[in-house]
């Protein structure tokens, strides 16, 4: 209905809620999940056990109300569309107080705009999310299988969507990294539209991701689940999920953020660097090589061979991308790599080689030694190809 009506999609609509308002019965048995309907806030995955939440779905809120009204309101004395204008204005101008009334289409830029997010800090909102899923997994058999004589089709189904919604929350995290708030503002209006998230929800959201993706989340490796369901495939779909998240982490518009926000740090408001999203995230995924004795299970060199990849990547591949034979006029190539990113990860492969040089020695495990040593082989490749 507010599709016929002319609302598009407001995915900015659901992070005008706290992630404690969420988990409060009273706030959410009057509001809901998201201040309107419009938004992608289906389910109310934040509120816990115990919090005595009932409602955990989306209803016409404060912004529905907000944009019918400037939308079809009949303005008195205005003969012509110009003339209703001011009272047009007037009303936009509410949003600049009230954050409920504001509008925003899902960018990957802006974290406050994602689909099927929910509450104003995404971090938080999807740690509270991977409580609730941890909880889902045991859940699932005995839930499942309430027909005896019905095969597990059923289980394979819902076990793919708890999956499927941690890969989404996750998600929901990445954007925070090189991120930017947008609030849409006329010139007449004070301040700017376009704010760099704050470095340390930038390099929280690293960590929550180094623990909660990079790490693996063995809760979800459910023998009786997954031997019901598929002979093999474990391994793979996990694999699948971190490179997606570490392939977002490190795309070259992303970087390219990273850098303009550090040339304009201050001390007063600093920036989150690409050496340290790249010091952060080696020393995450490559922890292991610290240990007296290095033992690297097979979750955990998969996610080491990608970053050895998407730091060749970055170190061979152009740093802009060429405009295709016969591009319509109106093609927009897509943000060029800043150079900044090449130089660090060459000097990350240099670190790691050295790294990995003294872990083969200390090793006493077979697979392990013959995956350093083949990262070695890939970095040698990476500073001289053939």
């Amino acid at each position: 209905i507010g599709h016929s009506l002319g609302l598009p999609h407001n995915m900015l609509a659901s992070s005008g809620y706290s992630v404690d308002s969420l988990r409060n019965p009273s706030f959410t048995s009057r509001n809901g999940t998201t201040p309107s309907i419009m938004d992608y806030a289906r389910n109310n995955y934040i509120a816990q056990p115990g919090d005595g939440v009932t409602n955990l779905m989306p209803q016409i809120g404060p912004n529905d109300y907000y944009v019918i009204n400037w939308g079809y309101r009949y303005i008195r004395g205005a003969a012509t569309p110009d003339a209703e204008r001011p009272v047009l204005d007037s009303l936009a101008r509410l949003q600049d107080n009230n954050p409920l009334f504001r509008f925003g289409n899902m960018d990957g830029i802006d974290p406050r705009t994602q689909r099927e997010a929910i509450g104003d800090d995404p971090v938080r909102a999807s740690g509270f999310g991977v409580l609730n899923l941890r909880r889902l997994v045991p859940m699932l058999i005995p839930a499942t299988t309430t027909d005896r004589l019905d095969d597990y089709e059923l289980l394979n189904d819902m076990y793919g969507r708890v999956i499927g919604q941690w890969a989404l929350e996750m998600s929901h995290v990445s954007v925070m990294v090189g991120g930017v708030y947008r609030h849409e503002k006329y010139p007449n209006q004070p301040g700017v539209i376009h704010t760099a998230v704050p470095r340390d929800k930038q390099q929280g959201a690293v960590r929550f991701l180094l623990e909660n993706v990079f790490t693996t989340p063995t809760w979800m490796l459910d023998t009786d689940v997954l031997r019901r369901v598929e002979p093999t495939g474990s391994v793979e779909r996990i694999r699948t999920r971190q490179l997606a998240v570490l392939a977002d982490l490190l795309l070259d518009g992303k970087l390219s953020r990273l850098v303009e926000q550090e040339a304009f740090a201050t001390p007063a408001i600093p920036a989150y660097t690409i050496a340290e999203l790249f010091g952060d995230m080696h020393r995450g995924l490559f922890s292991e090589l610290s240990a007296v004795r290095p033992n690297v299970d097979a979750y955990r060199r998969n996610i080491q061979r990608a970053w050895v990849d998407q730091m060749d990547r970055l170190v061979s591949t152009p740093l802009a991308t060429p405009v295709p034979a016969g591009a319509f006029g109106g093609f927009t190539p897509p943000t060029p790599r800043p150079a900044d990113a090449r130089a660090l990860a060459r000097a990350d492969l240099v670190d790691l080689d050295g790294q990995l040089r003294l872990a083969i020695i200390k090793t006493t495990d077979r697979v392990t030694r013959a995956h350093f040593q083949d990262l070695r082989a890939r970095i040698d490749r990476i500073f001289n190809p053939s």
